[in-house]
């Protein structure tokens, strides 16, 4: 039997992260932005669809637009507008609609941290530097380098950032999760904008976390990792004002070991048994495309997260 579509296809969709939902439900418009479309189910839940493969993160679809649908901010969507999510599709009470026929779904083992198995000192020293290059080139607010080597202050954005962040790194170092837990606290939230510098920095944080603890095997750091996860959940569900919604989503996601595959493919690069700068800085040319420096922000967390403080030693 043929089936008859609803008028106005606005693309299809190609592939959908793992945690993409799948039954159908009614979902809610919740803020349009020019690549991406975020849509809240009854329960608060967050998913999007992206027209940018790099865009493409656990509870994302990623979407192969039609030639008439070239931003999403273009087609007069409005915060609150029903979508019905089928099996087939997503038609939204306009008369628009988006195709599933033929989408595939990433499988979680893509989306989770590899193992941190052949890190070097001396390699992540220079990877930091590239990147430093790359914030700086961009006008990225936050700038590894700086961060590393900003001295402590409360009068400007880095010097606060650089104590959070040194807050949080002796609290892992040392695991004190009290310690640890006052700067995770400082951080999330930290900055402007639909995904604070300090949320995508955490983000990074915890996949840098979980690359160690899984190199670690079962032990204390392990434990750990799971006692500091628990307590980000704790703090974003009990405070909802912390941060954004969309940032919310995305760090209980990093805290379930589920990342963007953009930031896993940067992971993959670090870790790799010899350092090809080729591939590393076409990694970093993906998370280039993550908001204005939300990708960078990410790989700054990531490389924090491995320098050899966090297992007490001069190499990981």
């Amino acid at each position: 039997m043929r089936t008859t579509w609803p008028d106005g296809l606005l693309g299809t969709i190609e592939v959908m992260g793992s945690r993409f939902p799948s039954s159908p439900r009614v979902l809610l418009v919740h803020s349009v932005f020019n690549t991406s479309l975020n849509l809240q189910d009854k329960d608060d839940g967050l998913c999007a669809l992206v027209m940018k493969a790099e865009q493409l993160h656990p509870c994302t679809a990623f979407m192969h637009s039609s030639t008439a649908c070239t931003q999403f901010s273009l087609l007069g969507l409005a915060r609150g507008q029903k979508v019905l999510l089928q099996e087939d599709r997503l038609s939204f009470d306009c008369g628009l609609w988006v195709s599933f026929v033929g989408s595939m779904r990433v499988h979680p083992n893509n989306e989770a941290a590899p193992a941190a198995c052949s890190l070097n000192n001396g390699n992540l020293t220079h990877m930091g530097g590239m990147l430093t290059k790359a914030q700086h080139d961009k006008g990225a607010v936050l700038v590894y380098d700086a961060i590393i080597h900003h001295r402590d202050d409360n009068h400007s954005f880095i010097g606060c950032f650089s104590h959070h962040a040194r807050v949080l790194l002796v609290g892992v170092q040392t695991r004190n999760l009290l310690t640890a837990e006052r700067g995770m606290q400082k951080l999330l939230g930290f900055g402007a904008g639909s995904t604070p510098v300090g949320d995508d920095f955490l983000c990074g944080f915890l996949l840098a976390l979980f690359m160690l603890a899984r190199s670690a095997g079962e032990g204390s750091f392990t434990d750990f990792v799971e006692a500091f996860t628990t307590q980000l959940r704790r703090l974003l569900y009990d405070s909802s004002q912390r941060t954004t919604d969309i940032s919310k989503r995305m760090l209980l996601l990093a805290c379930d070991n589920l990342f963007s595959q953009a930031l896993v493919a940067f992971a993959q690069t670090v870790c790799s048994d010899q350092l090809d700068e080729v591939q590393y800085a076409a990694a970093l040319q993906v998370l280039s495309g993550l908001g204005h420096s939300s990708g960078y922000d990410a790989a700054s967390g990531l490389l924090y997260g491995l320098l050899p403080e966090i297992m007490g030693k001069g190499g990981v």
